[in-house]
């Protein structure tokens, strides 16, 4: 039987398989009134919720708030589904916190592998108000695509790199913001044109992002050059401190990379976010198109999308042929399910999909990359992105 790590625990997938979340709210979700945390630990004898006054104990303020035993979450049906929980009550948006988890006896601190905001260095989640963190104009924000994805100039790039040269004539170097800044030139003296504005020069319609998502690195040090590009994820949920103006602080990273996003829309200019963990969402939102799907509840496509067996044909299983096979009519609704949380978050991130890998043997390629998609409902941290196009 297959094995995986859980906090530091090995855990039978047939255990893993028993205990499967099927819910979109792990993490912390955030309201004015009351945060509820709930974290998918099936191995775990107790885990504590501890709440921290700041991202690391360097800075000013820096205490414990509490610690708060977390209950197992009971379905109706009374299983335990491997989720614990705790709600804490008030506004608590801006404070941080971390896991103590009990594992065979021994206890771990451990980050939010669901957290969406993170502090200084990652080393601790950050409940945030996301709406808070919109620039101005941001529900305003559309999707940049072309008519012919042989029409797309993409322009690969790395964001540090991108402006980072003393040369660049921009005042945020190597940050998120550098890529809001108009009619840059070599040195400042309004010749030769860097960043964005080369960018249209040349005819680019995107920018691919190498990874942008936190990772392992010292966010505070910016002379630190011997980073990996990006490719030894921490926090796939979080954007890189790295490139923000303020490391600390976990709602300026996010709300700079929406600027960031916006300011090449505004430009024409779409985004790509290209992670080798992140391709869940390309194969599953199929832009626009699988968005027709979705609204318009046409079982009959999205049958066709992921079926194992031939349309037409009897399942192995019952026997039955056609859309009234019990394990086909199951496959559809989970698969209806997974594209409506889907559409649901590209919609509240402003991002859509490309589908420029879908261009030749659409269902085949499907079926070859996704087979598992039954135990796939976002609850694993690599597949809560996807090659996604802004």
């Amino acid at each position: 039987m297959g094995c995986k790590r859980i906090f530091g625990a090995t855990l039978s997938m047939g255990i893993a398989a028993e205990r499967t979340y099927h819910g979109n709210d792990l993490g912390a979700v955030y309201s004015a009134e009351s945060t509820t945390f709930r974290v998918w630990a099936p191995s775990a004898e107790l885990v504590i919720l501890r709440r921290y006054s700041t991202g690391s104990d360097t800075e000013d303020g820096a205490s414990v708030l509490e610690e708060l035993d977390m209950e197992k979450d009971i379905e109706r049906n009374s299983e335990w589904n491997g989720v614990w929980k705790v709600t804490v009550s008030g506004d608590i948006a801006d404070t941080y916190y971390t896991y103590l988890v009990n594992v065979d006896g021994k206890i771990n601190e451990t980050n939010d592998i669901y957290a969406k905001a993170a502090g200084v260095n990652g080393q601790r989640g950050m409940v945030v108000n996301l709406a808070s963190t919109n620039p101005e104009g941001w529900d305003q924000d559309r999707h940049v695509l072309v008519d012919k994805q042989t029409d797309a100039m993409v322009w690969e790039v790395h964001v540090r790199d991108f402006s980072s040269s003393p040369d660049s004539g921009m005042e945020n170097k190597g940050k998120y913001l550098a890529f809001t800044e108009k009619n840059t030139t070599v040195n400042g003296e309004g010749g030769l044109s860097t960043g964005v504005s080369y960018l249209k020069e040349l005819g680019v319609n995107y920018v691919q992002l190498l990874p942008v998502f936190d990772y392992v690195n010292d966010e505070t040090d910016e002379s630190n050059l011997s980073y990996d590009w990006g490719y030894s994820p921490l926090n796939y949920q979080v954007p890189e401190g790295l490139y923000a103006t303020d490391p600390y602080d976990g709602n300026v990273r996010i709300r700079e990379f929406k600027q960031m996003v916006q300011s090449l829309h505004e430009e024409q200019i779409g985004v790509v976010m290209n992670h080798k963990e992140l391709k869940q969402m390309l194969i599953q939102l199929k832009e626009q198109g699988l968005r027709e799907v979705v609204e318009a509840n046409d079982m009959d496509k999205l049958m066709r999308l992921d079926c194992h067996e031939d349309y037409g044909s009897a399942c192995r299983t019952c026997s039955v042929s056609g859309p009234e096979c019990p394990k086909k009519k199951e496959k559809r609704e989970q698969i209806r399910k997974g594209c409506i949380r889907l559409y649901e978050i590209c919609e509240e991130l402003s991002l859509s999909c490309s589908r420029a890998a879908w261009d030749t043997d659409e269902e085949g390629m499907w079926q070859e990359q996704y087979k598992g998609i039954d135990d796939w409902e976002l609850q694993e941290p690599e597949d809560s992105y996807g090659n996604m196009a802004a």
